[in-house]
């Protein structure tokens, strides 16, 4: 009804101005038949409205090709929802990646516990920057870390190459200068000898040889990774540029990073690590992310060896060529396109474990945090579509997260990336509430981007942190937050946080 509703408007806009063009033309002449007047009064306007309708239905099916191009086909599970295509393990709880550390730099805070406090008050809102100008030298709307000063830092980095001394990319360096170190010590504090790595070693081989045989005679069955053992504990470093970089300066802020650590090396040579591992390559947007995440989570799964992972992520939208960019595409937010976003800057530093370090560091950090696979899907309609866009999707990929990690909605907070528009804010707060119809939205949803604007590439990891905070925060034993993904018009991704004795009890 709705489409016929619109059909019927714009056929009745069209018609006004033909018969306005046509009556203005026929003003004083006396030769106007009968033919002329149905032609241009009937058919004309009825014609240009298919005409019209034709070209938005041909460019509506020519996006949805470009958006399904990369995705795996799979048949709908609802009306308005499609299959999940996150991970194909049944039972998801069997991997996890065990959060050690996290840190982020953020208008919230510069670290994850007062960022989360400040998330909660809601004090910190984006506001009017400015040193930064639209195409109509108005002021635009930004969330920046004020206590940033490049002077002081550029002196202290003589030795920078020219890539690095663009205002931008120093900006972007000196963001994550905080979370990198906080991360550096949090590795600092780690420590086991090689007697435990070889017993844990030890106890993982023995567990290997103890499973029956198939076949009388046979074998018995190695795991992955066995005739590696005594090569002993692993360490890599991801790293997470801003996706609009050169890969010159991609490569020069990684020299940059590997100066900074220092401590990372010295600890890797304490405890034997044969080779740190940095992965620096360009990631393919979001989904090209969770991608890669799912695959992390499964090789640290499967590896025998404790194997610690660091990834790092920093990106800023304030400069005048970020903002002409977006304001180029239509996505900035003005006075005049409200549904824009608002530039925000940041950073984020994690460190992860896999289950062999975690047993190691059990004692030293006992209260370590279960990360989960992430869980993906696909929208049949944009939310930024025109009109309801609905929440099937994201309630459906809630309620299997609630299945597989129940708790109490009093103790459950969903941490998102969702900012001030009122699609992704109604989408997110009419999910929460059909998976936990009791839960008050105002106080357990946090919307991370409303305050924080938008991250960039921080975007992806900077929930997940906040998420970390939360379980740390909580009062319950069985702590548990989720996180979702909604900033992408067409993707959604939900994944869950979990405190070590929920693991421990689900496992």
């Amino acid at each position: 009804m709705t489409k016929v509703l619109k059909a019927g408007g714009l056929w009745l806009l069209i018609s006004i101005i033909v018969w306005v063009v046509s009556m203005w033309r026929w003003q004083g002449a006396s030769d106007v038949s009968t033919g002329q007047i149905v032609v241009q009064l009937g058919v004309l306007p009825l014609a240009l409205t298919l005409v019209f309708i034709g070209v938005l239905f041909g460019v509506q099916r020519l996006r949805q090709i470009a958006v399904h191009a990369d995705l795996p086909a799979a048949p709908p599970a609802s009306p308005d929802a499609s299959a999940s295509f996150g991970s194909d393990d049944p039972h998801p709880r069997g991997h996890a990646a065990w959060l050690l550390a996290d840190a982020v730099t953020l208008t919230l805070g510069n670290d994850s516990d007062s960022a989360w406090l400040s998330a909660r008050t809601g004090v910190h809102r984006p506001g009017l920057d400015a040193n930064l100008k639209d195409q109509d030298d108005l002021p635009v709307f930004s969330a920046r870390v004020t206590d940033l000063d490049l002077d002081p830092w550029w002196s202290g980095e003589p030795d920078l190459p020219d890539c690095l001394k663009r205002a931008h990319v120093a900006r972007v360096l000196q963001l994550l200068s905080p979370s990198l170190h906080q991360l550096l010590d949090a590795l600092g504090s780690l420590a086991w000898s090689s007697e435990d790595i070889n017993s844990n070693l030890h106890a993982e081989r023995q567990d290997s040889f103890a499973m029956p045989n198939h076949l009388s005679g046979v074998a018995q069955p190695a795991r992955v990774g066995v005739n590696q053992a005594e090569n002993g504990l692993q360490l890599a470093v991801r790293l997470i540029w801003p996706q609009h970089w050169q890969p010159d300066v991609r490569d020069a802020a990684t020299e940059w990073v590997r100066r900074q650590s220092g401590v990372l090396f010295d600890w890797a040579d304490r405890h034997q690590v044969q080779d740190v591992r940095w992965q620096v390559g360009a990631v393919e947007g979001e989904q090209g992310w969770w991608r890669e995440w799912d695959q992390v989570l499964s090789q640290m799964g499967q590896e025998m060896r404790p194997s610690l992972l660091m990834i790092f992520a920093a990106d800023s939208a304030l400069d005048d060529d970020a903002v002409a960019r977006m304001q180029a595409r239509g996505e900035l937010f003005t006075a005049q396109h409200q549904t824009g976003r608002i530039p925000g800057e940041g950073s984020v530093g994690l460190m992860f474990a896999n289950r062999a370090a975690a047993d190691l560091l059990g004692s030293q950090q006992p209260d370590m945090l279960g990360v989960r696979p992430s869980i993906r899907a696909q929208r049949e309609k944009s939310a930024d579509a025109l009109g309801r866009s609905g929440c099937g999707v994201l309630s459906d990929l809630l309620s299997r997260l609630h299945a597989q990690w129940p708790g109490e909605a009093s103790a459950i907070k969903v941490i998102s990336d969702a900012d001030h528009r009122a699609s992704r804010t109604a989408e997110l707060y009419e999910a929460a509430l059909a998976v936990m119809p009791e839960a008050d939205p105002m106080t357990s949803v946090i919307r991370l981007g409303d305050a924080c604007g938008d991250l960039g590439v921080v975007r992806w990891l900077a929930p997940l942190a906040l998420a970390a905070a939360a379980v740390r925060a909580t009062e319950h034993p069985c702590g548990t937050a989720w996180v979702a993904h909604v900033h992408d018009p067409h993707h959604r991704t939900v994944l869950a946080v979990t405190s070590t004795e929920l693991s421990a009890r689900l496992a």
